[in-house]
């Protein structure tokens, strides 16, 4: 083969390597947003329940895996056509998402409605990876704000 061709190979390795390393990344900083105990505490029963985490596919480019698991939850991307098929859907939305080598900053808000107001619970965490993986380093959920639907 040509150099060229080695070339090639070689940087597309590289750049495949790079996405699945920010790929399992994710995946591990998401598992820990959404699972976060302090965070689903204020969660209603019925929502745990459910058998899937969902995810707005708004404003973070995401790049987990397909078949990510939370506790035996498949984690979904879903989109505001599909909340405005299903309302009463709880989910997480994502405003920042930064993950870097050795560290992660994550602002996102878990989402659902009760009793006819919309409910949204703040949340912010910042990680750093160790030997043993990805730690949260400080964490800060906010009280709950409850706004009237239309």
């Amino acid at each position: 083969m040509s150099k060229k061709v080695l070339f090639l190979i070689g940087v597309l390795c590289f750049c495949w390597g790079a996405t699945r390393a920010q790929s399992v990344n994710q995946n591990e900083v998401l598992k820990q947003c959404t699972s976060l105990e302090g965070l689903l505490q204020k969660l209603p029963d019925e929502f745990l329940k459910s058998n899937a985490l969902f995810i707005l596919d708004h404003g973070v480019d995401f790049n987990f895996s397909k078949d990510l698991k939370v506790n035996k939850k498949n984690v979904m991307l879903v989109t505001k056509a599909d909340l405005k098929s299903n309302p009463a859907m709880c989910y997480f939305l994502f405003h920042t998402l930064n993950v870097e080598k050795n560290k992660a900053r994550v602002v996102y808000s878990l989402n659902y409605k009760q009793n006819g107001k919309q409910v949204i619970i703040p949340t912010t965490l910042e990680f750093v990876k160790n030997a043993k993986g990805w730690v949260i380093t400080n964490s800060k959920i906010k009280k709950a704000q409850r706004y009237a639907t239309k």
